[in-house]
């Protein structure tokens, strides 16, 4: 009896099987299937991730955007403008009377001063109130006129202090007529 030997599958080999060389396609094909099996699963797991973020965005754009347009058509509305109108009106009230009440003296006092020591050559164009003085511009139909109107304040009035006229210390201005004057003054606060 002659004794085969037959291999199984448990014989150690330590020599490794040859194999033919692999063309472009077999690299590519294994490549896909060892590797690129995970790149392909992790790009499409952030695909869908993308599009269930970009459908949850949608969906609260959608209702920031529809308040917003309902919020929109309310302050349009005619009803909201007028109110909207009121609002406006009535914060230029309260601004003017906190204005004059920060007034430390009378304007209708002082208007009436003012008037009384106007001579009848001199226009005032405008007079601005403030906390504790007041400007008044305007013209003057001589510089002689412009003086009347300084001696006037300075030593007429019990209402003003500090009255400054700087047109007056120009000496060019002595023989023009209708000169542009701008004139300054603290008001007395203890006599009102």
């Amino acid at each position: 009896m002659t004794m085969q030997h037959k291999h199984h599958k448990s014989d150690i080999n330590l020599l490794n099987t040859l194999r033919p060389p692999e063309s472009t396609f077999d690299i590519f094909y294994n490549w896909v299937f060892s590797y690129g099996k995970y790149i392909i699963f992790a790009i499409e797991f952030v695909v869908i991730l993308l599009f269930i973020i970009k459908f949850i965005t949608d969906q609260t754009y959608a209702v920031a955007y529809g308040e917003y347009k309902s919020l929109t058509q309310k302050l349009n509305s005619p009803v909201m403008t007028n109110k909207v109108q009121l609002l406006e009106k009535y914060q230029t009230n309260m601004q003017s009377i906190a204005t004059l009440q920060s007034i430390s003296y009378h304007p209708q006092v002082i208007l009436s001063e003012i008037n009384k020591l106007i001579p009848n050559n001199v226009y005032v164009n405008e007079v601005d109130f403030s906390n504790s003085s007041i400007s008044i511009s305007g013209t003057a139909q001589t510089y002689q006129a412009l003086q009347d109107l300084n001696n006037n304040f300075v030593s007429d009035s019990k209402y003003f202090s500090s009255v400054e006229i700087p047109q007056l210390s120009n000496s060019s201005l002595v023989g023009n007529n209708d000169i542009n004057y701008s004139l300054t003054a603290d008001v007395k606060t203890n006599l009102l």
